[in-house]
Order: C-alpha cells, then structure tokens, then sequence
C-alpha cells in the first residue's frame, strides 16, 4: 500500500499521526483563497517525488501533475511493499493499471483571461481565442489536465504493458478502480 496526503507521505507516518489524533487542514496557501467563504485546506505539504523515485526517473516527470506525481510515488510505495519480487523477472504483459483518477489542476486565472480579452459584442470570438490560447497556455501543462495522463505516467515508469485505466466518475472512481 502506499499514500501520499495530507497527514504523511507514507503509510506509517499516515498511520502515526492517526494515532496522535493530527489534524491537517490548514491556511489554503496553493491559490489565493481570499475570496472564498472558507480559506483552509488539508493540503499535501513538503512533497518531493525525487524522495521517492530515483532522480532519474523524478526528472522524467517534471511536467506531469501535482496529482500525477503523488500517484507515482504511493505507487513506488505499494510496489516495495508487495515483496512481489524483482522487476527483471516480472512478465510485463501481466502488469496492467487501473485507476480511479480525475482531471489534472487547470489554471482558471489564465483559461479566464483568455475568456475575458478574447470577448467582442457579447461574446467570445472564436476565432480570437484560439490565438491567445496557443500564445498564452502551456502545452505541457494543458497536456497534463487530461484525464488520461496519471495513468500514462504509471505504466511508463512501471513498464506496464498489459491494460491501462483510468475510470473518471467523481467520487465513485476509486470505487470503481
């Protein structure tokens, strides 16, 4: 089993501070929650995937997703823990994913600027936006968002070369997986 959350980076540090009755939510400090009617969060703080993949392989994954990365490293975790044995000896064939995951964190300052500059006569020129889009956006982190990429990321890194998954049906996802 592995986990990456708010209360630990792994399973017995989540397990201890259980234990010790920890609370993680704290001041929102990933987007400017001023605004909102609530401005704290159980946030995942001082996460490294270098602490958990090699720097190699942490390196391959730059742009993926915050999501994506936790998923990498609660992954790393479970296969460590499974004693399953060595990679050299593991058919690879038989070693699918299935996952619960959604979307990746869109940039809804940037993706609402672009709305707003790309407005003429009560509503968005389509030909307009497009333009600024390709201007303004990242491909890297556009490419991210999609729902399929956390599992990319997982049978690239595992070589996993049976099935590959991804079920995106809101909460009922991990369920699901």
């Amino acid at each position: 089993m592995g986990t990456i959350n708010p209360l630990g980076h792994n399973v017995q540090d989540t397990w201890k501070a259980l234990l010790a009755g920890k609370l993680a939510p704290s001041k929102n400090e990933l987007f400017d929650a001023s605004t909102f009617p609530t401005t704290f969060a159980a946030q995942v703080k001082g996460f490294d995937l270098s602490e958990h993949l090699s720097p190699a392989s942490a390196q391959k994954h730059t742009h993926a997703g915050r999501h994506c990365k936790f998923a990498l490293a609660a992954a790393q975790q479970a296969w460590e823990q499974s004693h399953l044995g060595d990679w050299a000896q593991l058919d690879r064939g038989r070693l699918g994913v299935y996952l619960g995951s959604g979307e990746g964190s869109l940039d809804f300052d940037k993706f609402v600027s672009l709305l707003i500059d790309a407005w003429e006569d009560g509503q968005v020129d389509t030909k307009k936006w497009p333009d600024l889009a390709f201007e303004r956006m990242e491909l890297y982190r556009e490419i991210e968002q999609e729902s399929n990429m956390v599992v990319a990321h997982l049978a690239g890194e595992f070589g996993a070369c049976g099935p590959a998954y991804n079920v995106l049906t809101a909460c009922a996802a991990s369920t699901q997986a």
